[in-house]
């Protein structure tokens, strides 16, 4: 290995190392009770941005985001991707963007979002959300009659609708989901999805331990659709 090579992985590391050593310590803190909660670990974490009302989202060059459903929109980015993210706003329309250069080595790595998260977005239910060249994991509602509706337009994006049961094994729902995919977008589901109108476009589709409770999808010849047990039953109607 060349010299500068080794001057540039040394560097890395150490970076991860810095960083893994901040949240280990912060939550070896949060667990011997200096910090009572979450919410106080995130304020040192993240930087927290708020908005009187947002009509349209787009979102660019973003690997680690989770959309979460609130009546009051708010953008929190973790502090050490400050220098790397960027966002303004144009009337009622949020426009938040980073590296996309990057996305092509990451948008086959189907782990969690879990630490170092890039940023969190808080956002009224039924908002367009534009995106491309982004890893997204959308959060529902743990309350059924409060499902929450999205709208999705999506181009070189994994968008994942629920939470990796593994770390939150609470049922979410969603209400109302319409996503027209393009440009090798991948869309899963791991919670419950009452109706969902999908347009694909050389895109690719999967339940991942979801359910659906109505489909209408329109999908080219390009496109990969994988759908079993009872929710193939919603599509293909049983045999009397």
């Amino acid at each position: 290995m060349r010299t500068s090579n080794k001057i540039l992985a040394f560097t890395l590391l150490i970076i991860v190392l810095i960083g893994a050593a901040v949240h280990l310590t912060l939550y070896g803190k949060y667990k011997s009770g200096h910090f009572t909660s979450e919410e106080q670990i995130k304020k040192l974490l993240f930087d927290s941005y708020s908005f009187t009302k947002i009509r349209y989202v787009n979102l660019k060059g973003l690997l680690n985001v989770r959309i979460i459903t609130a009546d009051k929109p708010k953008l929190e980015v973790n502090k050490i991707m400050m220098d790397k993210i960027y966002f303004h706003m144009v009337s009622d329309s949020l426009f938040v963007w980073g590296d996309t250069t990057v996305y092509a080595l990451r948008k086959n790595n189907f782990g969690p979002i879990v630490e170092n998260e890039e940023l969190d977005l808080y956002i009224t239910s039924g908002v367009p959300i534009e995106t491309s060249y982004c890893i997204l994991q959308v959060r529902g509602s743990g309350n059924p009659i409060a499902a929450p509706d999205y709208l999705f337009h999506i181009s070189n994006t994994r968008l994942q609708l629920g939470e990796f049961k593994y770390l939150d094994s609470t049922i979410h729902y969603f209400n109302q989901v319409r996503i027209r995919a393009s440009a090798q977008s991948q869309v899963s589901f791991t919670n419950k999805v009452d109706s969902l109108h999908a347009e694909l476009i050389n895109s690719f589709l999967t339940e991942d331990g979801g359910r659906l409770g109505y489909l209408d999808l329109n999908a080219n010849d390009s496109s990969t659709v994988f759908l079993s047990g009872p929710d193939l039953q919603l599509i293909m109607p049983r045999n009397k």
